[in-house]
């Protein structure tokens, strides 16, 4: 980007001294054009390689997402340590405000983890696991906003992918009865994704990534692998609010409690 260098000449006694300023500076401007002129060359030598019919899959999908007020979907995520998780997730915006109800199942609890919002105060969530005989009622530490959900974070995480990413189409395949397009995404990770051909919807996610992170303690920085696989198993789009989602069981108590309370219902093992 070319820099502008605005020089103040204030009083008679500093009059004679602008003019030789502003020569140089003049000078150093067309040393900066010059250089920047050669990065944008340079930039341009390194667009990616995007394959036209991976770019339409993806300009589908981003449409998708930005289209969604509400969402269900059932997915399965395994993970380098051989751990996985199944997650069914409701979301609806409903006249300003979010409702999440989440159902997770697997890692080390033997019992599925129920999670969601309180309608009748949406900064308020309501926890508790199958088989408990109380739920809690916290105040959520974050309440989501529209940006951080997550059809909305891929919707600009795509957007990214078709202005940076190599984006090459690897034909059509059969994931979980869903006939969809296959994409290869390079840059500085390869990941395989598979959008279903009805309506562009993501189905499946590989991921191996090898990155540098910051850890507290002796060592600054360490590497991890990190090896994701997502499946959806399931979904609807824009399906209709139901509020019996974010009802207690009627056998089951419903006491105030603190985030410390949510996360000892979360490690229970």
């Amino acid at each position: 980007m070319k820099k502008y260098y605005i020089l103040s000449c204030a009083g008679a006694l500093l009059l004679a001294g602008c003019g030789n300023d502003e020569a140089e500076n003049t000078g150093n401007e067309e040393t900066n054009t010059e250089e920047n002129n050669a990065e944008a060359e340079e930039n341009n030598d390194e667009s990616p390689e995007q394959d036209e019919e991976a770019v339409e899959v993806l300009e589908e999908a981003v449409a998708t997402l930005e289209g969604m007020d509400s969402v269900y979907r059932e997915a399965a995520v395994d993970y380098s340590d051989d751990s996985s998780m199944v997650e069914k997730q409701s979301i609806f915006i409903e006249d300003g405000y979010i409702y999440i109800h989440s159902v997770q199942e697997g890692g080390e609890a033997e019992e599925p983890l129920h999670t969601f919002t309180d309608v009748d105060d949406p900064d308020y969530s309501i926890i508790y696991r199958e088989g408990d005989d109380e739920a809690v009622r916290y105040e959520t530490p974050a309440p989501p906003t529209e940006d951080t959900l997550w059809f909305r974070m891929e919707a600009g995480q795509y957007e990214t992918m078709l202005e940076e990413a190599d984006l090459y189409y690897e034909g059509e395949e059969e994931i979980n009865d869903y006939s969809t397009h296959a994409l290869e995404v390079g840059g500085e990770t390869t990941e395989n994704r598979w959008f279903d051909g009805e309506n562009y919807m993501q189905v499946r996610l590989d991921m191996d990534e090898d990155m540098e992170v910051e850890i507290e303690g002796e060592n600054a920085s360490d590497e991890v692998y990190t090896d994701l696989s997502e499946e959806v198993l399931d979904y609807e789009i824009n399906p209709e609010f139901d509020e019996s989602l974010f009802e207690v069981p009627d056998d089951m108590e419903l006491t105030e409690g603190t985030e410390e309370d949510m996360v000892e219902v979360i490690d229970q093992d």
